[in-house]
């Protein structure tokens, strides 16, 4: 099966098989397409049933993205090489395709509030044990809860 996708919005970065026996898949961002190919090479013991998941795509959306709505086109959808089916006798079946989309929206920013720091206060002696600072951003859940460390005296 070969998919296309907006290239300009959208970056695969993994796809995983679900199910049979032999899964293979590849992709080329620059050119906006993934193809994917499901086997149940027994002939029907690891065959998939309506509604079955065959495979999941990982997508990243790009900072440039425009919002709204990306549409996931089957490319030929009546072309036996790019979608097809076939029952253990390797007859065609009837298939039906639901339409895919990815939703690219604003992100939600969780801000930091505070930064805490504990001990509150640590005294070193010249040649003595070190110590340890710890931070902890609030809120835990923040978008960002990157820390760095300076100082104002680093002799």
């Amino acid at each position: 099966m070969k998919i296309n996708y907006d290239k300009r919005a959208l970056e695969v970065t993994g796809i995983t098989g679900n199910g049979g026996d032999y899964f293979a898949s590849n992709f080329n961002n620059a050119e906006g397409w993934l193809k994917t190919a499901w086997v149940d090479a027994a002939g029907g013991t690891k065959a998939a049933k309506a509604g079955d998941a065959l495979f999941t795509i990982a997508f990243k959306i790009k900072d440039d993205a425009s919002l709204g709505d990306k549409v996931l086109t089957v490319v030929k959808q009546t072309d036996i090489d790019d979608f097809t089916f076939t029952d253990t006798s390797a007859v065609e079946m009837d298939k039906t395709l639901k339409a895919g989309k990815v939703k690219v929206s604003n992100a939600v920013v969780i801000a930091v509030t505070g930064v805490t720091v504990t001990p509150g206060t640590l005294s070193l002696a010249a040649g003595g044990a070190p110590g340890t600072l710890t931070a902890a951003v609030v809120p835990a859940n923040a978008t960002n809860a990157k820390v760095t460390w300076t100082s104002s005296n680093t002799s």
